[in-house]
């Protein structure tokens, strides 16, 4: 499994847009609940969005020990195994949509495996909560074939997805920006659609 850059929008467009719509400045999840240092604490223990860049990633991986799927200017992904979380997740990190901008890394996706007879969503949530304090919306799938959870924080929006069809599921992290950006992009999209 390749999150190269298309794979990335596939996986981070329809969990903002089959659920929740996120702007960059404003709260259309819900509320912020906030947890003390939550936020000073890079993701992974090595990505701070808006600040690491794909290299100091790349490096930090590198020095753990961890095998690189691949690696270009704007992305990379960590083979499963690298860290030691539930379903034995493969790692993106991604820089998009800023043109113009530096290179710093916008975007994480942790994609894992479910596991039978484990809740691997439960494990990621309840560290989350742990992490975020509660989220801004909750979708537990009971009635439905998606489980998700969104947190929105300064500077940052949460994702966790898992549908039940699907083998895996994603915890997105990304700043408001690239949301937005995303945001109007679904938009242009399902206008140029109506168009047909």
């Amino acid at each position: 499994m390749k999150l190269r850059k298309k794979a990335f929008l596939l996986a981070v467009v329809p969990l903002v847009f089959a659920t929740w719509s996120v702007q960059a400045g404003s709260a259309r999840i819900g509320s912020h609940s906030r947890v003390s240092n939550s936020l000073s604490r890079p993701i992974l223990g090595t990505v701070t969005l808006g600040e690491t860049t794909i290299s100091q990633f790349v490096m930090a991986m590198k020095a753990k020990g961890c095998r690189l799927n691949y690696e270009t200017e704007t992305e990379a992904e960590v083979a499963a195994g690298c860290f030691q979380l539930p379903g034995n997740p493969e790692v993106g990190v991604g820089w998009l949509y800023q043109l113009g901008q530096p290179r710093k890394i916008n975007m994480v996706v942790v994609q894992y495996k479910k596991t039978l007879g484990q809740n691997t969503f439960n494990a990621y949530l309840n560290a989350l909560k742990k992490r975020y304090g509660q989220p801004s919306k909750i979708e537990p799938g009971s009635m439905g074939d998606v489980r998700q959870a969104a947190w929105q924080k300064p500077g940052m929006v949460i994702l966790l997805n898992e549908e039940k069809k699907s083998p895996e599921g994603t915890l997105v992290y990304g700043t408001p920006e690239l949301f937005a950006k995303l945001e109007r992009t679904e938009e242009q999209r399902m206008a140029d659609l109506d168009r047909l």
